[in-house]
């Protein structure tokens, strides 16, 4: 509401209105904006990139991005529209779109906020190549406090597309920057945690899911899922029925009933 107010205000209406843009694209606070599933949990790696948005309020976010176009068409602005075009998953307007980011990068090569976004187009098309070599420019140009979150996405996709090839070292490398970037961002914990489930260290990735549980404000069910599992394969029930607990009065219809039931079926043994 109050955002709503100040989006009209002279001087800082472009920023609320902005901030209002990334609740409506990121209800979930996911740094990627989108679910990138890896290889290992699809039964055809084809759909990886099947990402989830139904919850995402798309008409709304069309009307805010026009309005922000009315007001400010910059470059800033073209990189919103990319990520508004993602979430319609229509793969032609995001090739439209991916075609516009390119023009711009052919003007200045030191645009990060847009290089990510062309990295996310191209990430969704599934032009890998593209992808790295992006990535592989990025990685050079300096670092800009202004553009933290830019960063931290940039690496994020770095790490899963090594996660992807099973080159986990190079994985946990590009996830320790993100750390370095954001000692809080959930999402990097999260992934190594699936690390470590990979390499078999059940262990370090609990601990790894209990940072990204605590960091994500115990408000991604999917991250309090996996450390419930973790919880119950450690045999620790009683943790594991309170993560299912909290998940279940935060999320009414996720499914975890099968999960609660097998805590307090390890309580009664």
């Amino acid at each position: 509401m109050e955002f709503s107010k100040a989006k009209t205000d002279e001087e800082y209406g472009i920023k609320c209105l902005e901030q209002i843009l990334e609740i409506y694209m990121n209800p979930d606070c996911d740094i990627l904006l989108i679910n990138l599933d890896l290889p290992w949990n699809q039964n055809n790696s084809k759909s990886i990139l099947n990402y989830n948005t139904d919850d995402i309020n798309l008409e709304v976010i069309g009307y805010l991005l026009n309005e922000l176009k009315r007001r400010r068409d910059d470059d800033r602005t073209k990189v919103y529209e990319m990520y508004g075009v993602i979430l319609t998953k229509d793969e032609d307007k995001i090739k439209k779109k991916i075609l516009e980011l390119n023009e711009i990068l052919d003007k200045n090569s030191n645009n990060l906020p847009v290089y990510i976004a062309y990295i996310m187009g191209n990430l969704i098309i599934k032009d890998f190549e593209e992808v790295k070599d992006a990535l592989n420019i990025m990685d050079k140009i300096t670092l800009n406090i202004k553009y933290y979150n830019d960063y931290e996405r940039g690496f994020l996709i770095t790490a899963y597309l090594y996660m992807m090839t099973g080159n986990f070292k190079k994985a946990v490398e590009a996830i320790e920057k993100v750390i370095r970037l954001n000692l809080a961002q959930f999402k990097g914990y999260e992934y190594l945690a699936l690390i470590k489930e990979k390499e078999e260290k059940f262990e370090e990735a609990c601990a790894c899911y209990e940072k990204a549980w605590d960091y994500s404000n115990k408000n991604n069910a999917s991250i309090g899922y996996q450390l419930a599992v973790s919880y119950l394969n450690g045999k620790q029930y009683v943790k594991a029925l309170n993560v299912c607990n909290e998940i279940k009065r935060k999320f009414k219809e996720y499914p975890i009933d099968d999960l609660t039931q097998q805590a307090k079926n390890g309580l009664g043994s």
